[in-house]
């Protein structure tokens, strides 16, 4: 399950929240030293104490708390990995990497079923740390996990649990595995609000979770903070003035961006002058700096190059670096971050294309009854558009869940009445809404576990940002099941979800999943394909591939009323091109590519002959 938050009243609240990620130290030079420090002389990165599990465990044996009855779900030392997990598909790993072993701290959230847990607590003894007075520290540890959608928190006490400070330390991206260990490091100075490190200092590890996956832990260390430490924790790029990162933006709403990156003084002296750089490159190029900026040690702040607007149809790529040009990064490997976006003609997308799991219904009022749900993606819209449709991912080709053949779907575009409520287009009064039944053609085995859905509008909507600047594709069910996809992690509250309870009423939500919901702005949609691939251009007669199916080559026809220059062009079904080749000019007549599909996969593809710039586009199926 997700993570959802109730939203009172649908009010747009922005709270951003970022993972942190380092890479700091070799567990294997580190000595573990007794639980009680006997000296304050440490030199920067230096290790105070270690735990490490095993030979009884160095600080003592630890508390596991707010847990369920299932032993094997619970935290507990482990000393193998669990074979229960190494056989599941998506972990492909079989033993804990690199230096874990021995006892391993580990909580393994699928052993629970369907028994939901939240706040496990994993919680150390009482640790002396009074000989290091009020130096800086940083708490440092190894962790292999696959994570979904829960949240991992560390909290460190200096009064013996009386009082915590938390730190958030979700360090590898939603739907993700460590095969090699994730280095974690935290400045927890904070933690001993300015005061001398007790005698009864705690380390508390929570895992908040719901049905889903797996977190081990090993190598616990608390270092002496270096002076110098700079580390990215979140980088984004998104319209200047506006919050909402796109990972494709049709050319009716190109317009200027920020580029922005969340920086953390893990470091125990203050950066008086760090800066960001970027570097943007792909469809277009660009450099920039941002002001410097003093950032305290254990604070963060965002800095921002303006003064970067894309034009070009493609990918672009942009590069972060930060760094305080005064001083000497003790780890510069963490002060860097990439991101991309694509400029299209047609498609405006917030998701990452990338299945990560999805929506579907769930007993919102434990009534015993799952209960009808709707997602409501967040666009901004820069200037007035045309929308004549959605694209919409729901579960099929033999996943497990999946929605079943007949189950009816229903769409609308939502707007903003400026006062965070929603406006339907299609009111469902005097408009009736859109619906759409799902058929055993949407979800043939060839389409893969997700399934795109052309959802045409029965009228075309004009977003125009004099009326909103805000605009929302909506998708939803009134009986039985369906089960939207979700792609990516949103760190913005800009996804919203309505449960529609049988007893409780409508509860609304903004969620930190994107569902996989676009807009299409093409007048040629959906005949055009679901991701937006353009309407044919009068230039050019494509014809059907043949044979189709094919297995390994076929041939593919075309004609061209007037000399052009051609380019070819296959992608899968999810729009990752497969294949581009650059033709040249061509002469009017009729033409054929021969294509050799013999490293694809069973399944479904587009191919497109692009002239001067406009494209034709069919699907061909290649079968094993």
């Amino acid at each position: 399950m997700k993570k959802i938050y109730l939203l009172a009243g649908m009010a747009l609240v922005s709270t951003l929240g970022f993972a942190q990620e380092a890479n700091k130290f070799d567990a294997a030079s580190l000595t573990a030293n007794p639980g009680v420090v006997t000296s304050g002389v440490k030199a920067p990165t230096d290790t105070v104490t270690m735990e490490t599990f095993d030979a009884g465990q160095t600080w003592g044996a630890w508390t596991a708390s707010g847990q369920n009855d299932h032993t094997s779900g619970d935290w507990y030392l482990e000393t193998t990995f669990p074979a229960s997990l190494s056989g599941q598909p998506q972990i492909p790993f079989t033993a804990f990497s690199g230096t874990m072993g021995g006892n391993v701290a580990f909580i393994n959230s699928d052993a629970e079923g369907g028994s939901a847990f939240q706040d496990a607590l994993y919680t150390s003894p009482a640790i002396d740390l009074s000989a290091m007075g009020t130096t800086p520290l940083s708490l440092q540890w190894q962790a292999q996990w696959r994570r979904f959608q829960e949240l991992h928190f560390v909290y460190v006490s200096n009064d013996n649990g009386s009082t915590w400070t938390e730190f958030a330390v979700d360090v590898v991206a939603v739907n993700t595995n460590s095969d090699d260990p994730q280095y974690a490091d935290v400045n927890i100075t904070s933690a001993n609000g300015g005061a001398a490190w007790g005698t009864q200092v705690m380390i508390q590890f929570r895992y908040d979770a719901q049905w889903d996956w797996f977190w081990a832990i090993d190598n616990v260390a608390i270092i002496e903070t270096p002076a110098d430490d700079l580390s990215v924790t979140a980088v984004k790029d998104h319209y200047t003035g506006a919050r909402i990162k796109y990972s494709k933006i049709p050319t009716g709403q190109v317009a200027a961006m920020d580029l922005d990156a969340e920086v953390s003084n893990v470091g125990a002296a203050t950066q008086a002058t760090s800066q960001l750089d970027v570097n943007v490159s792909g469809a277009g190029t660009f450099t920039g700096s941002s002001p410097s900026t003093s950032i305290a040690s254990g604070t963060s702040a965002k800095l921002t190059v303006s003064g970067f607007t894309p034009s070009a149809l493609g990918t672009y790529n942009v590069a972060y670096n930060v760094y305080d040009p005064a001083t000497v990064d003790a780890s510069p490997a963490d002060n860097v971050g990439l991101t991309s976006f694509e400029v299209t003609q047609y498609t405006y997308a917030k998701d990452t294309n990338g299945l990560d799991g999805w929506w579907g219904p769930f007993d919102d009022d434990t009534d015993g009854i799952d209960d009808p749900l709707e997602l409501i993606p967040e666009f901004e819209f820069n200037a007035s558009e045309t929308i004549y449709g959605l694209a919409v991912v729901v579960m099929g080709g033999g996943a497990t869940p999946q929605t079943p053949v007949g189950q009816e779907i229903y769409y609308n575009v939502y707007s903003d009445d400026g006062a965070g409520n929603f406006v339907p287009e299609y009111d469902g009064l005097t408009i009736p809404v859109p619906t759409y039944t799902i058929t055993a053609a949407d979800l043939t085995a060839g389409s893969g576990s997700e399934v795109w859905l052309g959802l045409q509008l029965p009228s075309p909507v004009v977003a125009d940002p004099a009326i909103s600047p805000v605009w929302y594709p909506v998708v939803g069910y009134s009986i039985d099941s369906a089960f939207f996809a979700v792609s990516g992690d949103a760190a913005d509250t800009t996804n919203y979800m309505s449960v529609f309870a049988t007893t409780a009423g409508q509860s609304n939500y903004f969620i930190t999943s994107v569902p996989m919901l676009r807009f299409s702005t093409d007048p040629a949609f959906p005949a055009s394909g679901p991701l937006g691939i353009t309407t044919e251009d009068a230039n050019v007669a494509l014809g059907q591939n043949m044979p189709n199916p094919f297995n390994s080559n076929t041939v593919i026809p075309f004609s061209l009323v007037n000399a052009a220059t051609v380019e070819f062009v296959v992608t899968d079904m999810m729009g990752k091109i497969i294949e581009n080749r650059e033709l040249g000019t061509l002469s009017t007549g009729d033409h054929t590519i021969n294509f050799n599909g013999s490293d694809l996969a069973s399944g479904f593809y587009y191919y497109s002959v692009i002239v001067d710039g406009k494209r034709s586009t069919k699907k061909f199926a290649v079968a094993k």
